[in-house]
């Protein structure tokens, strides 16, 4: 279940600087995604939590910057969000940058956003003891923040042959993003989405 363990394993997503890098805590209507995400995180029923592992806590962290952080209990976690401290965050325009054709706007919005290092770290007694995720093979879920409304369109073929394509429909905040990827033409077509796609894994999995 590890993050982009696919059969691309995008060096294709260096995306950890795809469009907005570099976030730390702090303390207009777009077209698919109407309301802002409130930036609390839920998980209940995780699997795979082994006999005698315990989790009093768990961390968000995107490129390594920790961003929230919150309590597990009854297999389950609630994380609450904080917003990124402003001279964390990096112009949406990278995003055109990194992925030739594409398009990000206000060109004067900034952002926080690591796509392939998005982690939920458990945590017991302060040590950690393993970690969350909800992907699959076909589909990745992650997080990005953006100072203001921002739409992300286009679409982008990478030097290894993937090939990308933008729906982002961003609310000023926290939002929820996707990665919807298809295999049938024997490359990667990945959707870049805001919209909650459909068949989403119900569960979350705890992983060493």
């Amino acid at each position: 279940m590890t993050k982009f363990k696919n059969v691309f394993l995008l060096a294709a997503m260096a995306v950890s600087a795809v469009a907005f890098t570099g976030c730390e805590k702090d303390g207009e209507d777009n077209d698919n995604q109407t309301n802002a995400w409130d930036g609390v995180l839920t998980a209940t029923n995780v699997e795979g939590v082994p006999d005698g592992v315990t989790i009093d806590a768990v961390k968000a962290f995107i490129g390594g910057y920790e961003v929230g952080s919150g309590t597990y209990e009854n297999r389950g976690f609630t994380l609450s969000l904080l917003s990124p401290l402003p001279d964390k965050l990096s112009p949406v325009t990278n995003v055109e940058k990194e992925f030739p054709g594409t398009t990000a706007s206000p060109a004067d919005a900034k952002g926080c956003f690591s796509f392939d290092d998005f982690y939920v770290y458990a945590y017991k007694d302060g040590n950690e003891v393993g970690r969350f995720s909800s992907d699959t093979r076909t589909l990745e879920f992650s997080i990005v923040y953006v100072d203001k409304d921002v739409k992300t369109t286009g679409s982008s073929t990478t030097d290894e042959g993937y090939h990308y394509t933008f729906n982002l429909s961003l609310k000023k905040g926290w939002n929820k993003m996707y990665a919807v990827i298809d295999f049938k033409t024997g490359k990667a077509e990945i959707e870049m989405t805001t919209t909650e796609p459909s068949g989403i894994p119900a569960k979350w999995y705890f992983e060493y």
